[in-house]
């Protein structure tokens, strides 16, 4: 429940900063024109390169975020079970054999 309700919140890259396409084609616009088509390529290409980055870089953050959760959960089993009581057995009497055993199967007095 934890990891789910975690990669919820982590979830940044699959809403590409709430920008719809028209949004991209006004801005694909006003870039072409302040830009100029000759330089727009090679802008368009750096930003497709720190978008790369940034994803990866989330990307990192959200493993990181999911190892500590794990290492996290793996710690408080740990503890749990130190801190559960401890069972003897000692003095317990032997286990009685099983109806399942042939008379043959059984050791002889001798």
């Amino acid at each position: 429940m934890i990891k789910s309700y975690r990669r919820q919140i982590l979830r940044l890259d699959d809403t590409m900063l709430d920008i719809a396409w028209p949004e991209l084609l006004v801005i694909g616009a006003v870039a072409l024109v302040v830009i100029g088509p000759k330089d727009l390529p090679k802008v368009m290409h750096q930003v497709g390169e720190w978008a790369g980055k940034a994803r990866r870089m989330v990307h990192e953050l959200q493993r990181g975020f999911e190892q500590l959760s794990y290492e996290s959960e793996v710690a408080d089993k740990i503890k749990q079970k130190e801190q559960a009581p401890i069972v003897s057995t000692e003095g317990a009497s032997p286990p009685l054999p099983s109806d399942h055993t042939k008379d043959h199967d059984r050791p002889t007095a001798a």
